[in-house]
Formats: structure tokens, sequence, C-alpha cells
């Protein structure tokens, strides 16, 4: 496929969906061979899993992009020589996500520590319900944004429960 593309590539790791996981060596193979492959998002929990896709690509791939699909690892990537994060709750907290990127480019590390306790916090919303996606479009809503919550099988927008704890996570981190 990456010979067929006239452009650049980024790889999605995403082993809880697909199943299979682009582990750091392969990310490296395929870089040696198709020079359009410019970055990967590297969706599992484990910050291990991305420190060491950065500790094997990057030395030999340095302007190789790396993120983080975890909001919470933000952080950590860019400070282990990552790109970012590519996650869900910057859509919903853009004012936050905007202040932690100023604060990790300035090494204010006291509001480092003030938005990583905020993410810290956001980061149930994931748990509410699986996928989460209809949660996160009800969350942009009750924010203000008029989008459609239209969704489509298997996925089920939330029941009143999930709603409430929806709700009262967002009053704890100051977004209602």
């Amino acid at each position: 496929v990456a010979e067929g593309i006239k452009g650049n590539i980024y790889l999605y790791n995403y082993p809880d969906i697909t199943g299979h996981d682009l582990k750091p060596q392969i990310i490296l193979n395929l870089l040696k061979k198709h020079k359009n492959i410019v970055g990967c998002k590297d969706t599992i929990s484990l910050i291990s899993h991305t420190r060491e896709i950065m500790n094997t690509v990057l030395p030999e791939f340095p302007d190789f992009e790396v993120y983080s699909g975890f909001d919470e690892n933000f952080a950590s990537v860019v400070l282990g020589g990552g790109a970012g994060v590519i996650g869900g709750l910057s859509n919903l907290m853009p004012e936050l996500f905007a202040d932690f990127v100023k604060a990790v480019g300035n090494k204010d590390f006291d509001k480092m520590a003030e938005c990583q306790k905020i993410v810290n916090k956001a980061m149930r919303i994931y748990t509410i319900n699986s996928p989460y996606i209809p949660v996160m479009k009800r969350a942009l809503n009750l924010r203000g944004l008029n989008i459609s919550e239209y969704v489509t099988p298997p996925f089920i927008m939330p029941d009143e429960n999930q709603e409430k704890k929806l709700v009262d996570i967002m009053k704890d981190i100051g977004l209602l």
C-alpha cells in the first residue's frame, strides 16, 4: 500500500480494535522501506509501548512523528521526544489543551501539572460507555456545541445513568 500512495502516510496502531500490534521493530522496518511513512499514532494505554517506539525509531529517523492516542500521555510523549497526542478530549476541552501545549513549550511544569490533573480526571469520560463516541458527542452538546448526536449501531447513546456520570465528570473538571 505504501508504494502506491503518493503522499505522506501515518500509521495507526490500535491493537484493541485491530487485534494486531505494530511493534516498534515493525515500524522501523517499514520506515527503512518506505520514505513516505512519516509518523504514527500509538493507541496503547501503556506509555512504555509509545516510549519504545520513540527509542527504537527516532535515533535513525529523528523527523518521524510519534503521537499517543491517549490524552493523558501527552506530556510524557512530548518530553520523551514525540510529537504529541491525537486524542478525543482536545475536541471537548480545546482551551485546556492549548494551555497544555503552551506549558510544555515554555517548560512551565506547574501549569503542566495543573493541566495533567484535569486531563486525568477527564479520562473517566472514556469509561462511561464503550465505544465512547456517543458519550463524547453528548458531552460536546452539553458544552454548547450544537452537533448531531446521531449514531449507527453498534453505537448507542448514553442512558440516563451514563449521562448523569458524564455531567458529574464535566462539573468536576469545570466544564459545566
